[in-house]
């Protein structure tokens, strides 16, 4: 279906040992965020049909190292999204405290605000993070173009907080069947939230 839309234009009858650097670039252009050093050695030694069927199992592609040292360094991503609404659901009930007083129930709501937003800013360093350094380049850009369709926003509740944990079911589902994919994001804390689906009951 999409993939096939990616590789509209290529005649891939016509791939073989002896490829053009340019034709290389221009394959790399369709199916990564750039056509590194890393990437074109591949399609080089590989051929660049072995080089797709190679992207099209993400899972048989060792990671690159330095994705796992960016992630290491973001503690939110290295979180569980019910962990994080635990903890944030621990600040706002400190707020209900009588005692706390406007300047401590402030500091309170600074706490909160801060929080959401270093998740958030954490999100999004992890998403370019894999978009730079992942050797899964194919199931990154897919990942970026189902994130981008199946949106939420991150400034809706507590949509924030989830926003890791939604792009990583995204991820597992980025290559494989829309069905599976589109029931995963429809039944997602972060996009119950967001539509407002978490409110939806039946009668009594």
């Amino acid at each position: 279906m999409l993939i096939s839309v990616l590789f509209w234009g290529m005649n891939l009858d016509c791939v073989r040992a002896g490829e053009s650097l340019a034709h290389q670039r221009h394959v790399l252009s369709r199916l990564t965020f750039g056509a590194t050093s890393y990437e074109l050695e591949q399609v080089h030694l590989r051929g660049i049909e072995a080089y797709i069927q190679s992207q099209l199992q993400p899972q048989s592609i060792k990671e690159s190292p330095e994705v796992g040292r960016q992630l290491s360094q973001l503690n939110s991503v290295n979180q569980e999204s019910r962990e994080l609404q635990k903890y944030a659901t621990s600040l706002r009930h400190k707020l209900k405290n009588l005692q706390l007083g406007e300047a401590g129930a402030r500091k309170i709501r600074q706490k909160i605000r801060r929080f959401g937003n270093k998740v958030v800013d954490e999100a999004v360093d992890a998403h370019i993070a894999r978009a730079i350094y992942s050797r899964r380049q194919l199931q990154e850009v897919m990942v970026d173009f189902w994130f981008n369709h199946f949106n939420v926003h991150s400034s809706k509740g507590s949509v924030k907080l989830w926003i890791n944990g939604y792009e990583n079911e995204i991820r597992s589902h980025a290559l494989g069947n829309f069905y599976d994919l589109l029931l995963a994001t429809a039944k997602h804390p972060a996009m119950l939230i967001y539509l407002d689906n978490k409110k939806n009951t039946a009668p009594e």
